[in-house]
């Protein structure tokens, strides 16, 4: 039995719901493919697909015509390619390492030591020390005539809280612990976290990070450059991280996701904010020994509970074998493009109802931009 052209409008119809137009069904092309926009964002989406069939394409047109839907969102995308800023030039504002304010002092301790450490192990009695050390530079900053007195109480300062300090001055605390003749830390671990943190601030690799001017309380302009707030008609930030060292895209990424997280939440849903993965599967590897914690944590927030103050996770990746799939859980709108790896079809299969399966049949064999969408956004 042939399905006629009214049967299939009926069956894709979105009922009056806020939608897009993102191409056609391959059924009958004279028939628009509509999503439905608000659902597909504030449930989060994933985008699949295995290298060269068109995701960055896919991602692309998403986004230009939810920026057009949603005039109120703002969009910040994990770029490791440096490829979308050329798709969206008129609404894009590109932040790559030369152009990133993101100062060391917002940085939690977690974050700021991937940097220190260059991404390798970290040593406890050098991270103790710190913990100790940058709340009294925190004081020392916010009370220059106090010395390294650390208050106790409701508004007593962690290495977590983020306010401004100097690193001279938390360089001066740690001479200051070393010339003790009764100190917790031992001369060499202190040394040892001494020159690291020398080195991190003297690699020009890191200028975006120890810049002096950066020192003052920036936080306000530091978000609002980041997550466009005035936008002036670019909504879009593309952090570009091709070239980028993997420890600082590790701890930058985690910032700017736990920010994002901050900001949906102070504004109180104000906010409508997109925080795009590409190649999720780096930040949020399906093996728990792999990734960095801190980055994981912070997007599992957003999938988790974002979606209650307006802050949405897309999620694009060639790999969902290798994704962690407690992500893949949380979004409720599937864009499945052709996969060949036995392992990730399995994945996506699992990640959806038992009445989609089936369709699923024809994930390895679809042509260059087919997709198949399935989930809240078209149900």
């Amino acid at each position: 039995h042939r399905i006629r052209t009214r049967d299939l409008q009926a069956v894709y119809d979105l009922a009056g719901r806020h939608s897009i137009t993102i191409g056609t069904l391959a059924q009958d092309e004279t028939i628009a493919a509509n999503i439905a926009i608000d659902d597909t964002l504030a449930r989060h989406f994933a985008i699949v697909g295995t290298t060269g069939v068109g995701k960055s394409t896919a991602v692309s047109l998403l986004l230009r015509k939810s920026i057009a839907a949603r005039p109120d969102l703002r969009i910040l995308i994990l770029d490791p390619h440096n490829e979308f800023a050329a798709s969206l030039p008129e609404y894009c504002v590109r932040v790559d390492s030369k152009t990133l304010d993101l100062p060391f002092w917002m940085f939690k301790l977690e974050e700021f030591a991937e940097v220190l450490f260059r991404g390798r192990e970290t040593e406890p009695e050098e991270i103790d020390a710190l913990r100790d050390l940058i709340p009294a530079a925190k004081n020392l900053y916010r009370n220059p005539n106090s010395g390294s007195y650390i208050r106790r109480g409701s508004d007593a300062l962690t290495a977590d809280t983020p306010v401004p300090y100097r690193i001279a001055d938390l360089l001066k605390q740690i001479d200051e612990r070393m010339g003790m003749l009764e100190s917790k830390t031992d001369r060499p671990t202190l040394k040892s976290l001494k020159t690291r943190i020398e080195s991190a601030a003297a690699d020009p690799r890191y200028r975006f990070m120890f810049n002096s001017r950066l020192i003052e309380d920036t936080i306000h302009e530091t978000i609002g450059n980041i997550f466009r707030v005035p936008h002036h008609g670019r909504p879009v930030t593309c952090f570009e991280m091709a070239g980028m060292p993997s420890e600082v895209v590790n701890s930058v990424c985690s910032v700017l996701a736990r920010l994002a997280f901050d900001l949906a939440l102070w504004s109180e849903g104000k906010l409508q904010l997109l925080f795009l993965c590409e190649e999720a599967h780096r930040y949020m590897p399906a093996d728990p020994r792999l990734g960095f914690a801190p980055t994981r944590h912070a997007l599992s927030r957003i999938a988790k509970e974002g979606r209650k103050y307006g802050c949405y996770l897309g999620v694009v990746t060639q790999r969902p074998g290798e994704l962690d799939p407690t992500i893949l859980s949380q979004c409720s709108t599937f864009f499945a493009m052709r996969l060949a790896n036995e392992q990730d079809q399995a994945i996506i299969r699992s990640a959806i109802a038992d009445s989609s399966a089936s369709t699923l049949a024809f994930l390895s064999s679809m042509g260059q931009r087919e997709a198949i969408a399935f989930g809240e956004g078209v149900a």
